[in-house]
């Protein structure tokens, strides 16, 4: 067995970002292929393994890692990889500060959303599946429980239920083929250093259209107005397991795929520490969400003060005749818009996507090689 270890990659971070696993639990990983990536506050690494084997994930996508930290393990064969499961279900994990809790009363807390104070009341050392169990039971009587609501779900639902309560919203979506978006992001990243993916090639794009469509810019009045804002400003969804939040990247982080790049970096590492202030989370004038996971398609909502939110899907291979009617595999992403009908009509908001589509399609980075 080989374990797949977090270097310290520089001098100022004590901790990581574990933002994406370039193969599932069970897959075969060669010998020094690209494993999993590692964002720091500065840039994201590839780590790669020098020796190949079955892989199993130790953390799953946006957890923090800290160097040293063993995030995933390589086996000879599945054979061995499924006597370490085995084993590792019969194993207590520490947790709560020198409690420890076996792998199926974990599961049975993370099923049922069991919170630690909860779990503090059952005053032992090793927290077994029967302990959490019997909480279920005793929380159970009368046919329902009440789950409290955080800080941060507290504040989502509000927008959620004003966006809801205030913005007629209407739906469009399309399929954009980011096969040479991808190779082009490769490309710079590799003549750059920069690794920039495509919620930043969009947030950049998005900065040439202010002019030509300023209602997705804007926010609608009462009075039958609407102010146009004249500048990208973007709330951007990011949520790595410690709440939702939608901090804005500002008119100057947009100036560039180098300086997006850079601003998301630092918002995820904000999000990492909670150190969000009120000031990173207002001012935005479009929305884009970042659906998590292997989801393809998400309707967002409407920011109150905005007049639409873009929804980029995760990239998935799918067949599409080429331009022989031939079929070939393609990469693509679905590219979702929510926006307000009182504002925004659909024959707009189609060619807004259009343009969108054709600026990610064109792949033509020549414009950040020169900036850089």
């Amino acid at each position: 067995m080989h374990e797949i270890t977090v270097p310290k990659l520089n001098s100022n971070d004590s901790g990581y970002l574990l933002t994406a696993w370039h193969y599932s639990d069970g897959d075969v990983v060669p010998a020094s292929a690209p494993v999993v990536e590692i964002e720091t506050s500065k840039t994201a690494e590839e780590l790669s393994s020098e020796v190949g084997g079955v892989l199993q994930r130790g953390l799953t996508e946006m957890q923090e890692c800290r160097p040293g930290e063993v995030i995933g393990r390589l086996f000879p064969d599945e054979q061995q990889r499924q006597r370490f499961l085995i084993g590792r279900s019969e194993e207590p994990a520490a947790d709560l500060a020198g409690v420890v809790i076996t792998e199926p009363a974990r599961s049975l807390i993370d099923r049922y959303r069991i919170s630690q104070d909860a779990i503090r009341t059952l005053s032992t050392r090793v927290i077994r599946a029967v302990d959490v169990q019997r909480l279920i039971d005793e929380a159970d009587v009368g046919g329902s429980r009440i789950q409290h609501l955080g800080k941060s779900q507290l504040a989502v639902a509000a927008v959620v239920a004003e966006s809801h309560h205030t913005i007629p919203a209407a739906y469009a979506v399309v399929k954009v083929v980011v096969d040479a978006a991808l190779a082009a992001l490769r490309g710079y990243a590799d003549r750059q250093k920069i690794a920039a993916r495509l919620p930043e090639l969009l947030i950049r794009r998005l900065a040439g259209l202010v002019e030509t469509y300023p209602m997705f810019f804007a926010s609608a009045r009462e009075d039958g107005t609407a102010v146009l804002a004249g500048q990208v400003r973007v709330g951007v969804t990011i949520d790595i397991g410690r709440g939702l939040y939608l901090p804005v990247i500002g008119a100057d982080a947009v100036t560039s795929l180098a300086t997006v790049t850079a601003a998301m970096a630092g918002l995820r590492a904000k999000a990492l520490r909670e150190e969000f202030t009120a000031a990173d989370l207002t001012g935005a004038t479009i929305g884009l969400s970042l659906p998590a996971g292997d989801v393809l398609l998400a309707q967002p909502l409407i920011m109150p003060g905005t007049s639409c939110m873009l929804a980029l899907g995760a990239t998935h291979p799918e067949v599409i005749p080429d331009g022989h009617g031939q079929p070939v595999v393609r990469q693509v992403a679905l590219l979702g818009l929510a926006y307000d009908h009182r504002l925004i009509n659909g024959r707009a908001a189609a060619r807004f996507l259009g343009g969108l589509k054709a600026a990610l399609e064109s792949a033509d980075l020549s414009d950040e090689e020169a900036a850089s």
